[in-house]
């Protein structure tokens, strides 16, 4: 057990904390963000500027348009005590097929805590490749679709990109 005298992280000056975390990846800042609403509001900002989130977004009716963003970025604007309605929601997975599901789901538990969002974009990309799992997007998509619907989305848009492959030299005639 700490002494009462004993200086703890809250109790640190700014500028020291701010050399201490930047020394930590964001999976940690957003661990450390949950201890205590100083640190929350302390570190989830750098996440989101690492991210190239910028501080002008996060607000009362936040515009977040995500391209490939790190997987741990969704998880950390679900915590963040600051964003409390997002207006526009936008997410471009890239070519990253396997990451559709995961995203998927970490985008459902984000809208379901939020009180509506107008305005919603995903782009997609499938692989039609034969050789590729199939990414079974349609499982996660589709549900999370029908949430942000329900979140009064009066404008919602999904665009989903075919990527073909050569399958063979072998089966060209």
């Amino acid at each position: 057990m700490q002494s009462p005298n004993t200086p703890s992280l809250t109790h640190l000056p700014d500028e020291l904390l701010q050399n201490i975390v930047n020394h930590l990846e964001d999976e940690s800042l957003i661990q450390l963000s949950m201890t205590c609403k100083r640190l929350h509001f302390f570190v989830l900002p750098i996440v989101f500027a690492r991210a190239n989130i910028l501080d002008n977004n996060i607000n009362d009716a936040a515009c977040f348009y995500l391209h490939d963003p790190p997987f741990h970025i969704l998880h950390a604007l679900q915590l963040a005590l600051f964003v409390q309605n997002i207006d526009f929601l936008g997410i471009n997975f890239g070519y990253r097929t396997s990451m559709v599901l995961p995203y998927a789901r970490e985008l459902h538990k984000l809208v379901t805590c939020l009180p509506s969002v107008k305005r919603f974009y995903l782009s997609l990309s499938y692989s039609s490749s034969p050789s590729a799992p199939h990414p079974g997007w349609q499982k996660e998509v589709i549900p999370l679709l029908d949430l942000v619907v329900n979140r009064s989305c009066f404008l919602s848009s999904v665009k989903l990109q075919v990527r073909l492959w050569q399958l063979s030299p072998l089966l060209k005639a």
